[in-house]
């Protein structure tokens, strides 16, 4: 039976949505390993466009975060809203500029929080025995909704190639592209950790 893994999206494009080759190297090594991907984004819109050409937001564009994830997909991708966590195996979760930026919202205080939809979703996950990939800037997501791995040390204070993982808490915390912008030691080091994810989701599932 293979493993069913949600590869989470925030978008595309690293600057205002899910980083492509984090998403592709991710969803490569899953699918390499007999995982079952299935592709998922949550509601709303974009916190902003960016050109990515010069970097600059954009001030009369709003995308929506489906229609952007979209382009990241072969096959179906689905509301966040509309799938349970306690049927997925395992979360892997891409970096990329627009995770922290649209799986945030300001409450009244104008506080930056995790938006429910993705907090209640990982919680949920987590407790039914499930497993969390973080990568690169995902991180921020993964520890504000899972207030115990807090202490999880820092990503950028890790060296290339390593990656924190806790079986107890069921995560892994991946620099990813934060580390290196060589695309042949990103793909490299992808695997190694969706390795790690894939043993971790099995010993949790089976115990």
């Amino acid at each position: 039976m293979k493993h069913r893994v949600l590869l989470l999206l925030s978008g595309c494009g690293n600057l205002d949505g899910s980083d492509p080759f984090e998403s592709v190297f991710c969803h490569y090594w899953l699918e390499k390993n007999g995982c079952e991907v299935i592709y998922a984004a949550p509601s709303g819109t974009q916190l902003h466009s960016v050109n990515h050409i010069d970097g600059k937001n954009s001030r009369t564009q709003k995308r929506v975060i489906l229609q952007e994830a979209a382009r990241l997909v072969r096959g179906k991708l689905f509301p966040l809203k509309e799938l349970s966590p306690k049927l997925m195996d395992g979360i892997v979760i891409p970096g990329g500029q627009g995770t922290p930026k649209n799986y945030f919202s300001l409450n009244k205080n104008k506080i930056p929080e995790i938006r429910s939809e993705i907090r209640l979703f990982l919680k949920r996950h987590v407790e039914s025995r499930g497993t969390v990939l973080a990568i690169s800037l995902s991180e921020f997501v993964v520890r504000r909704s899972l207030p115990d791995l807090m202490d999880a040390p820092d990503l950028l204070a890790l060296k290339p190639g390593q990656f924190v993982s806790n079986e107890e808490f069921g995560v892994v915390l991946a620099p990813g592209s934060l580390l290196t912008s060589n695309i042949t030691t990103l793909f490299i080091e992808t695997e190694r950790v969706i390795n790690e994810f894939i043993n971790i989701m099995m010993k949790r599932k089976s115990s």
